[in-house]
């Protein structure tokens, strides 16, 4: 007898398949619909990045996200918590953002957050901010209604932008100085 070929089993049982009903159809939906809800429902733990995790990329989520590690790129979430060791170079967008680390670019929320150990280098839009005692920022503020909206705007303004729009004009150069400086007198 060969253990790794199988004989056919001539005595195997044909599962016929069952009829989906009304209320079966109504049981899947209702399980989808609660697995959304589940990915949302605040009372869910956030998601974790650690310390020891970098990640070069966007990350995104639906639901709350905690950052200790690296990422370089944007990162969206609807609550997003920068832990202490964290470092974001890339843009920040949450409905609820609470910065204790590093971000090198800009941060966009409905609720901004910096706390004593802060260190944010970028502009920050949103609808309302507090800054505790000891925090470092370096940018701009600006105060929008639904910060989280005109970006969206924003973005579908640049990608239907024509490409030569897109593109930065050429700056002048000037030709560098040839001779050698009058002397005084």
């Amino acid at each position: 007898m060969n253990m790794f070929t199988k004989k056919p089993d001539d005595g195997a049982q044909k599962i016929a398949p069952r009829p989906v009903s009304a209320n079966t159809a109504g049981a899947a939906t209702r399980q989808a619909q609660q697995s959304v809800r589940k990915r949302t429902d605040p009372s869910s733990p956030p998601s974790f990045l650690s310390n020891h995790l970098f990640i070069k990329g966007n990350v995104q989520s639906d639901s709350d996200i905690e950052i200790e590690g690296r990422i370089e790129g944007d990162v969206r979430a609807q609550t997003l918590k920068i832990g202490e060791k964290a470092v974001i170079s890339g843009q920040v967008m949450a409905n609820e953002v609470i910065i204790d680390g590093r971000v090198n670019g800009q941060v966009r929320g409905t609720r901004v957050r910096l706390n004593k150990l802060a260190r944010v280098e970028g502009d920050i839009v949103h609808e309302a901010i507090a800054i505790e005692s000891g925090a470092h920022f370096e940018g701009t503020i600006k105060r929008e209604e639904d910060p989280m909206k005109q970006k969206a705007a924003s973005a579908q303004a640049r990608d239907t932008a024509p490409q030569s729009a897109q593109q930065p004009a050429a700056q002048p150069t000037r030709p560098a100085p040839t001779g050698v400086a009058p002397k005084k007198t």
